[in-house]
């Protein structure tokens, strides 16, 4: 069996190459959540945006300022997708 990369990371590297994450929300919901495309369900999504956006730790090991995609644009990235997913 292949392990997946954590979800956070297949996530972001989804809109890495994005002008602007937040339109590419569509996306993921209707798109690759149902295909598992990211590795994960929608339910287990939740919880791991809900982990990472609690912890109160930076999400630097996956900041990807280099594309614009800074610890704060990913935060506010991850608090828009989750107000989409269930739970």
């Amino acid at each position: 069996m292949t392990a997946h990369p954590h979800p956070l990371t297949c996530l972001f590297y989804s809109i890495q190459f994005q002008r602007d994450p937040f339109t590419h929300i569509e996306h993921i919901v209707d798109r690759l959540l149902p295909r598992r495309q990211l590795g994960t369900s929608a339910a287990e999504l939740a919880g791991d945006i809900d982990a990472a956006l609690a912890s109160g730790e930076s999400l630097a090991p996956l900041d990807m300022s280099e594309y614009g995609l800074t610890d704060e644009t990913l935060r506010a990235f991850l608090v828009e997708l989750r107000a989409r997913l269930p739970g």
